[in-house]
C-alpha cells in the first residue's frame, strides 16, 4: 500500500539473491490501468529487454496516459444491475466487469455496477429491486446453471414494459426469449431444457438434441468444420448480421466474428412466431441455421446475443455493443 523504501529493496536483494535494480514496489493504485505506467516508472520494462537481450524502441505509453486521463475525468455516472447467478462471486463477472468499464469510458460516463441475484427476483419485487437503475444486463449463468430463469425472465419483462436499457448474453438471451414468447407470442408455458426438459415449448436446447450441426467454426483466417454431436461450441464463428437492424448500426459490418463457449441454443422452429410477434433475428450463424442475435422493435435498446462479446473488448477498444449498451443507458438517463 505504499513504495518499498530503498533500504528495503537493498535488504530483499541481499536476502533473495537477486540485483538490487531487478526489486520493483508494486504498490496499490486507484485503477487497475495505471498500473503499466507504475511498472513503468519503476523500471520493469527495461530491466525486462535487457535480462532479455533484446533490442527495443523507447517505451511509448501515451495511449495509457491518455487512457488514465479520461478515466479521471469520468463525472456522470450510469447505474447497470447485473441480475444473474452467483453474483456475490464478483470475479465470475470479472470479463464483463471490465468489459461495462470499457463502454462506460468511450461514453465518458462512470458505471455504478449493481448486482442482482436473479433466485431472488419475483413478480412482486422486480419493480422495487430495479427500478433505479438506467440499464440491465443479464449473463449466462456461471457455475451449474440456474434452477430456473424466471427472476431473468421477469428482469426482463420489466425492462421491455418500461423501455430500460436490457443485454442479454447468452442464458440472458435465452430467457430475453422466454419471456417474449411467455407475454407476448402467447406461449405462456414456454421454457429452456436448461430449465424445465418437460416443458410443452421448449425454446432453447443442447446442441444434441436436435439442432442442427456440422457447424462452420472460423477465424478471420480460415474455416474448421465441427461435427462432435455432444460437445459445446467453442470458438471463433461466423455471423451474419441483418442490414438496417440495430445490431448491423452497431457493428456497422454484415459479417462479423464473435467468440463462443455454450451448449444451449434456440431452438429455429420457435422464432418465427416471435419473430412475427415483434422480437426480430438480427443475426445468424451456420448457414442461416442458429440464431446468434435478438433485438425487439419499438425499444430504445433491446437486444441479446448467443456469443460471450466481453472476451473481445478491451480499454482502448470497448467491444461495440458494450459501448452502445452504455449509450443508450446515458441517453436513457438523460
Amino acid at each position: 500500500d505504499e513504495p518499498i523504501t530503498d533500504d528495503l529493496k537493498a535488504k530483499i536483494s541481499l536476502f533473495c539473491n537477486v540485483d538490487r535494480n531487478a526489486v520493483f514496489s508494486n504498490v496499490d493504485v486507484a485503477n487497475i490501468y495505471e498500473v503499466p505506467l507504475k511498472f513503468h516508472e519503476e523500471g520493469v520494462d527495461q530491466k525486462i529487454v535487457e535480462r532479455l537481450q533484446l533490442k527495443a524502441r523507447a517505451a511509448d505509453l501515451s495511449i495509457w496516459e491518455k487512457l488514465n486521463k479520461d478515466c479521471r475525468e469520468l463525472r456522470d455516472e450510469v447505474r447497470i444491475a447485473l441480475v444473474g447467478k452467483n453474483v456475490d462471486v464478483k470475479e465470475a463477472y470479472k470479463s464483463l466487469n471490465e468489459a461495462i468499464v470499457h463502454g462506460g469510458i468511450a461514453n465518458g460516463v462512470k458505471v455504478a455496477l449493481s448486482y442482482v441475484s436473479a433466485e431472488e427476483v419475483t413478480p412482486e419485487n422486480v419493480k422495487v429491486m430495479l427500478e433505479s437503475v438506467d440499464g440491465i444486463l443479464a449473463p449466462g449463468a456461471f457455475g451449474f446453471g440456474l434452477a430456473s430463469g424466471d427472476g431473468i425472465v421477469e428482469a426482463a419483462r420489466y425492462a421491455r414494459e418500461n423501455k430500460i436499457p436490457f443485454f442479454g448474453i447468452y442464458t440472458g438471451m435465452h430467457c430475453m426469449a422466454l419471456e417474449f414468447a411467455r407475454n407476448v407470442a402467447g406461449m405462456a408455458a414456454a421454457d429452456s431444457e436448461e430449465f424445465n426438459p418437460a416443458a410443452p415449448h421448449v425454446l432453447a436446447r443442447a446442441l444434441d438434441k436436435g439442432l442442427p450441426l456440422g457447424i462452420k467454426q472460423a477465424t478471420e483466417s480460415r474455416p474448421v468444420i465441427c461435427n462432435e454431436p455432444d460437445i459445446a461450441r467453442f470458438g471463433a464463428y461466423s455471423i451474419a448480421v441483418e442490414p438496417k437492424s440495430l445490431a448491423h448500426k452497431i457493428y456497422g459490418a454484415a459479417e462479423i466474428f464473435e467468440r463462443h463457449g455454450h451448449r444451449y441454443e434456440l431452438a429455429p422452429e420457435y422464432m418465427g412466431r416471435l419473430n412475427e410477434a415483434g422480437l426480430k433475428i438480427s443475426g445468424r450463424a451456420a448457414e442461416g441455421r442458429l440464431i446468434e442475435i435478438l433485438e425487439l422493435e419499438n425499444h430504445p435498446w433491446y437486444l441479446g446475443c448467443q456469443f460471450n462479446p466481453e472476451y473481445k473488448s478491451y480499454p482502448m477498444a470497448p467491444h461495440p455493443l458494450f459501448k452502445a449498451f452504455i449509450k443508450a443507458a446515458k441517453d436513457g438517463k438523460k
